[in-house]
């Protein structure tokens, strides 16, 4: 039954959207944004929307007192949990850190909105914006409701605000051939991560013979393992391998600001640091490769180096207009 309405509040969550931004999301599709600083946040507020679903995934509410007594006897444990719990070192740091930048964009859109707000204001109304999100999982089977979490949260929306604010006062210009001068620099730091976190810096390999015989066939199928597992862990796999992928977009941004097929260039050089990455695991005991981290990789590649000369150039007519 929770099933069943779980699915029936995804249903409605989607015609509530399609009818509500069917008309942006035309307009978004054909690269058509308002200009000066509606442009920017119309996307922060999308943005924002979707993470916020993101969050409460995969919408298991509870249907019965008994049920949510139960999840209520569940809340005093998870006060002060972590995210990442019994993932290696490195992949927490990064899955903390991730969770901490995920909502920037709302300290952004609050200073944006508001030019006059300050940064402290701007960190609290997005805080008790960020309450409601661990308010609506109390309501959640799965849910968590960690502390942890929100101040993890209300972090990320304290540097969106701070950036947002320092960006007002900076060249743009000068600074857009600054972050093209660096994206070597970020290569050099980003791979290695990539390395880490997906557990390839060790010495624990097998044959490509034990390879062959450990290999599930059937995790070659596109989708496959997606089917196999709970909805709520396969859009966590895709977010999760879209995060990892989607800076080769924006580091091809960064590095060749005048390049026309720089999201083509991006989205093959993704595909084949995937298909390394999911080699590599192929090659790991007791890991599975997964196919669909190829596409997905290359999907978030592209989509970065196509989005983010748009979100620039939406970035600096809203700060235009606030030095107006």
């Amino acid at each position: 039954l929770n099933y069943i309405a779980a699915q029936s509040i995804g249903a409605a969550i989607g015609i509530a959207l399609l009818g509500i931004w069917h008309g942006r999301a035309n307009l978004l599709s054909r690269g058509i944004l308002p200009q000066g600083r509606a442009g920017i946040l119309l996307i922060f507020r999308i943005y924002i929307l979707f993470l916020v679903l993101f969050m409460l995934v995969p919408f298991d509410f509870t249907l019965s007192a008994s049920e949510l007594a139960a999840r209520l006897a569940q809340v005093p444990y998870q006060w002060l949990q972590i995210p990442g719990g019994g993932r290696p070192f490195v992949v927490r740091c990064v899955l903390i850190m991730a969770g901490s930048l995920a909502p920037a964009p709302l300290g952004a859109l609050l200073v944006l909105a508001k030019p006059q707000r300050s940064i402290a204001g701007a960190t609290f109304i997005g805080f008790l914006a960020m309450c409601g999100v661990p308010l609506a999982s109390l309501l959640l089977i799965s849910g968590v409701t960690s502390l942890v979490v929100l101040a993890d949260r209300t972090v990320g929306i304290l540097v969106g605000a701070t950036v947002t604010r320092w960006l007002i006062r900076q060249d743009l210009v000068r600074l857009r051939e600054q972050l093209r001068r660096a994206a070597p620099f970020c290569l050099l730091v980003y791979l290695p991560m990539v390395l880490l976190v997906n557990g390839l810096a060790t010495r624990h390999w097998q044959s490509i013979h034990a390879a062959v015989d450990s290999l599930e066939y059937r995790g070659l199928i596109p989708l496959f393992y997606y089917y196999a597992v709970a909805k709520a862990t396969a859009t966590q796999n895709v977010a999760t391998h879209a995060l990892l992928y989607a800076p080769i977009g924006i580091l091809f941004w960064m590095r060749y600001p005048a390049l026309s097929p720089r999201a083509i260039s991006a989205f093959l050089t993704a595909v084949a640091i995937s298909v390394c990455v999911e080699f590599g695991h192929w090659l790991q005991p007791d890991v599975k490769p997964d196919i669909n981290a190829v596409g997905v990789a290359g999907i978030a590649a592209l989509l970065a180096a196509k989005w983010m000369p748009v979100v620039w150039n939406r970035m600096a007519d809203a700060i235009a207009d606030t030095r107006l």
